[in-house]
């Protein structure tokens, strides 16, 4: 059984479910069973103003290490989803310092690379803007068809702004659907 371990900003203060609903198409392009989500700062708020508020303390990111360690031990995968609308202030400095926090974990865990969309740590609640007609990233009839299109991953030197040579980009592998491995 094989796990895809989501780490995204904070927990929603709503069910999220549309989040979920995107990390399952992930999950399977990249024919994982499971899904485990950890949050970089334990603390729900409604939106990144909040969270630029709630930030500046170092508690909410602290308390969410221990989720972090485990999903990021545990995952076979690991997709990075804590978005990229920018924190500012002390929060975006803790926010880092989370970040270099999740690089050691992945790198004391044997974790090399990190998922992502083209390169970014998109909050999954937006990726079907992402790959809509709209924008030209991706074509195809379904969600599925469309991030793989658009998910790649990256060296986790990426993570810590203080290491940040963007090395190759490997695109999604195209999984073979179960019936054709099995023969049938």
């Amino acid at each position: 059984m094989t796990s895809l371990g989501a780490l995204l900003l904070n927990p929603p203060i709503a069910g999220g479910a549309q989040t979920i609903r995107h990390l399952r198409v992930v999950a399977g392009l990249l024919e994982c069973d499971d899904l485990e989500i950890a949050n970089l700062f334990a603390i729900p708020t409604r939106d990144v103003t909040a969270i630029n508020r709630a930030g500046r303390a170092s508690d909410g990111w602290e308390a969410a290490r221990s989720r972090l360690r485990q999903v990021i031990t545990e995952a076979d995968h690991l997709l990075a989803g804590w978005g990229v609308s920018g924190l500012t202030g002390q929060a975006a400095a803790n926010q880092r310092a989370q970040l270099c926090y999740v690089g050691e974990c992945a790198r004391e865990s044997g974790k090399d690379y990190i998922w992502t969309l083209n390169g970014e740590a998109r909050h999954p609640s937006r990726w079907h803007q992402y790959v809509s007609d709209r924008h030209g990233r991706a074509s195809g009839a379904s969600m599925n068809e469309r991030m793989a299109m658009v998910l790649t991953s990256l060296p986790l030197t990426t993570l810590c702004p203080e290491s940040r040579p963007r090395d190759e980009v490997i695109p999604c592998p195209t999984p073979v659907p179960s019936a054709e491995r099995r023969g049938s």
